[in-house]
């Protein structure tokens, strides 16, 4: 079973993932990803700012770092877990002739 306050950041997503995707929140498993339940970038954001409303402090882009529930939960906790992987801004690279 998680930590008790992770369950309880959990909870709270849950929550605003189910009001901002017109879900049911037992349909939302822990493991459940944001995009992969029909969300998308605008709604992405949307979550975030209802997150924050509900005291869950995150960046705008905190639902796309961390789609899957779980991970973003203990981001929450951890903001530093919302950090990009080291050289991910460069991942994308064009080839000029």
């Amino acid at each position: 079973m998680p930590h008790p306050e992770l369950s309880a950041r959990i909870a709270a997503l849950r929550a605003v993932w189910a009001e901002t995707l017109a879900l049911v929140p037992d349909d939302i498993a822990d493991t459940d990803d944001f995009f992969e339940l029909g969300g998308d970038s605008l709604l992405a954001l949307e979550a975030a700012t209802e997150s924050r409303r509900a005291g869950l402090e995150m960046p705008a882009s905190g639902v796309l770092r961390r789609p899957v529930l779980a991970d973003l939960a203990a981001a929450v906790i951890d903001p530093a877990l919302f950090a990009l992987p080291s050289g991910a801004d460069s991942a994308v690279t064009t080839e000029r002739s």
